[in-house]
């Protein structure tokens, strides 16, 4: 449908859908507010621009206002089910879109990892419950299934800036376990920067060469052998490098006293700490505090 309808830009609108062909949206001018897309089923097609997108399962798709696009079932597929939003983004979007850049004001996220995909399918249920909701009692039951299809639309501010925090919290799940390709060292082994990912996204875990294996799917001296061709050391060196720098950042940038520190970073004692911080930073924690807090003060 040419000129397709859209929301006023200051609103907030969702609902799930099972597009089946021929129905399609086309916007010559775009939309005053910007189109996010979740695909659940099947797959779509959409077009903003020279860019293509083919919407599959796992797949977050978003596009900026004001620009002209068209979506609709992608060629060869039965139906598509895929929940879809009207918002505007807050600033601070923009930096977690950017990587998934494909197109002017087009963003395709995905796939997300099949771990993640609930997590990101509670969040659309629950924005649609919330948008529903008057305040009293508790909010009412989330849609489940694409038979229980209804728009909802809201131009209140507090629930406008409640759908806005889940919608938030999409884009955060969805960038998170989707790392652009764009950005990938394919120097390096896809099991190998799964388990280094891992290992930064909470340092001071009890990691352990069996339970850093199981995350990349292999047995600990595979990952070990993996480690050493294309990083230069082991699993658990590598956990160790960065507790140490967890260790260094937490001592600048917090008054958490070195036993504290010792214990974020998942080392066994306040000196073990000391002893492995020192080894590597030519003074302990302690010091280290102080020299950088002088530094600070003299520039």
């Amino acid at each position: 449908m040419t000129g397709t309808w859209a929301p006023p830009a200051e609103a907030v609108m969702t609902a799930l859908t099972d597009l089946v062909p021929p129905n399609e949206a086309h916007r010559p001018g775009g939309a005053a507010s910007w189109v996010m897309m979740w695909t659940l089923g099947g797959a779509g097609r959409i077009t903003q621009g020279e860019a293509v997108i083919r919407a599959e399962p796992g797949t977050l798709v978003v596009l900026g206002s004001q620009t002209a696009h068209r979506y609709g079932v992608d060629p060869g597929q039965r139906h598509w089910v895929n929940w879809w939003a009207h918002f505007q983004p807050r600033a601070s979007w923009l930096a977690l879109l950017r990587p998934f850049r494909v197109g002017t004001r087009a963003y395709s996220v995905g796939p997300v990892t099949a771990a993640a995909r609930p997590a990101v399918g509670d969040a659309w249920r629950r924005l649609h419950a919330y948008l529903r909701w008057s305040g009293g009692a508790l909010p009412p039951r989330p849609p489940r299934s694409a038979t229980s299809n209804r728009a909802v639309l809201v131009n209140d501010p507090r629930r406008c800036a409640l759908g806005r925090t889940v919608l938030e919290e999409i884009v955060a799940l969805a960038t998170t376990a989707a790392a652009p390709t764009t950005t990938a060292d394919n120097s390096v082994d896809a099991r190998v920067r799964r388990v280094l990912a891992h290992i930064a996204a909470d340092p001071g875990a009890p990691h352990t060469a069996r339970s850093l294996a199981e995350v990349a799917a292999l047995s600990p001296s595979r990952l070990t052998h993996l480690f050493g061709e294309t990083v230069g050391r082991s699993p658990m060196q590598a956990v160790r490098a960065a507790r140490l720098d967890y260790a260094a950042r937490l001592l600048t940038s917090t008054d958490l006293t070195v036993a504290q520190v010792a214990q974020a970073t998942g080392f066994a004692s306040p000196y073990h700490f000391s002893r492995t911080f020192a080894g590597v930073y030519g003074v302990p924690p302690s010091g280290y505090r102080d020299s950088t807090d002088r530094h600070a003060r003299s520039s």
